[in-house]
């Protein structure tokens, strides 16, 4: 719990209130949740970390075949199937500013104009989800709130 309760407060949380600012322009904004990780990327790193999941940037390894943990990146086949899948949606999306693809095996949602969030995620099997970083900004934006009351909104 204390490694989401961090990712929330350095990332996750910044992310929840631009889809929620988001909502309200009328720009197409793609959200995504990036999980998949291979025990290849850790390299030496595995003996020292805390856990072994995706992380802030492990997005980046898969994007750009570059590993910031070890190098080169041994990836298997599993990894390849997932670093092209991750980088034709962005390639497309900076093309014509859709992700959607033929070429990839997933519907990207826009984030909603109205009602509930959802989000890609990226993992083997790459799917839309609608529990947020598992429902805790709301949580989150409590605290906040309490902590801060006159800085805090809630949109």
């Amino acid at each position: 719990m204390r490694e989401k309760c961090g990712s929330d407060i350095f990332a996750n949380y910044g992310c929840y209130k631009y889809m929620r600012h988001s909502q309200k322009h009328d720009k197409a904004t793609y959200a995504y949740y990036f999980t998949y990780t291979s025990k290849q990327m850790w390299g030496w790193l595995m003996a020292t970390a805390p856990f072994l999941a995706g992380t802030h940037s492990s997005d980046i390894i898969y994007l750009f075949d570059c590993n910031y943990f070890s190098a080169p990146v041994p990836m298997n086949k599993t990894d390849r199937r997932v670093s092209e899948m991750t980088s034709t949606a962005f390639m497309e999306f900076v093309k014509n500013g859709n992700p959607n693809t033929p070429e990839v095996p997933f519907k990207w949602e826009e984030v909603s104009k109205k009602g509930d969030i959802k989000m890609l995620e990226f993992c083997e099997q790459p799917a839309m989800i609608d529990q947020i970083f598992d429902n805790r900004m709301q949580k989150v934006q409590a605290l906040l709130k309490e902590l801060f009351p006159r800085k805090i909104t809630s949109s």
